[in-house]
């Protein structure tokens, strides 16, 4: 999304968006305390919780950490700041896990509130770390992944990736199946994971409940962020949407109520 198409969608009512009165007050708490939940998440903890079956929640109010258990093992998604990976082990322990369990910390994209944890998981747990082959740059690099224009920390961790995905990759994980859709827009290496079987996406910051990820920051890119969209909404039947900041959200919602995939498919 350009800044010309959010700043047009500002003066949208949040009828026409399809946005509660509670969604609105946890999107104003959200805007009004960003500088505590990126340098003081500790502050903003929330008890990590079941969502369904084997799906559970470790973010904050802010940023979101999803956690799969498997008879196999344990699957992070994302991974917040340096600051929020005691959180995530503090998480693990409070749903009754072990932190040793955890086999994978995977990452929706490369920027810096998404991956910034990994140096600090992987000190304290043997995991396996993945991201998009055109996004494990950021891991070691503050301009491509936005911390030197949007957040100023001492604290960086050059890594590496253990692993990187191209689109259509699965990773297994006990009776887990998780594809890798490509969905460039947000990042150049942004994706989304899809269980299928489960009827799950989890879109990172390239879908929204009601909007979509931004593209006028470095590795942005309008078009390429449309025909990612295209591909997800073109899926068939429905999906629960799980989000990289936000509420969750489902494909037949964002079909009919984001204002910026209606704008985009009257083009």
């Amino acid at each position: 999304m350009t800044t010309r198409e959010r700043m047009l969608l500002m003066f949208l009512s949040d009828e026409d968006r399809g946005i509660t009165p509670e969604e609105r007050k946890f999107f104003d708490h959200c805007n009004e305390n960003y500088k505590t939940l990126f340098y003081e998440p500790w502050k903003e903890y929330m008890t990590p919780f079941r969502i369904a079956g084997n799906l559970y929640y470790l973010g904050n109010r802010l940023y979101c950490v999803h956690l799969i258990a498997t008879e196999e093992g344990l699957i992070l998604y994302d991974s917040g700041f340096q600051h929020t990976a005691p959180l995530i082990m503090k998480g693990i322990l409070e749903l009754g896990f072990r932190p040793e369990d955890v086999k994978y910390v995977i990452m929706t994209h490369g920027h810096f509130d998404h991956i910034l944890g990994v140096p600090h998981i992987k000190n304290e747990m043997d995991v396996i770390s993945a991201i998009h082959e055109d996004d494990e740059i950021c891991l070691r690099d503050p301009d491509m992944n936005l911390m030197n224009p949007f957040y100023k920390s001492p604290d960086f961790i050059p890594s590496h990736a253990d692993m990187t995905f191209r689109d259509g990759d699965v990773i297994r994980l006990g009776e887990t199946e998780l594809t890798v859709m490509h969905t460039p827009g947000h990042s150049r290496g942004s994706v989304c994971f899809i269980d299928f079987a489960s009827r799950i996406i989890f879109s990172g910051d390239t879908l929204f409940y009601s909007t979509v990820g931004r593209t006028d920051t470095l590795g942005g890119n309008p078009a390429q962020m449309d025909e990612s969209l295209r591909r997800l909404i073109e899926l068939e039947g429905d999906f629960t949407v799980y989000t990289g900041h936000g509420p969750q959200t489902t494909l037949s919602h964002e079909r009919v109520r984001n204002i910026y995939i209606r704008r985009m498919n009257r083009r």
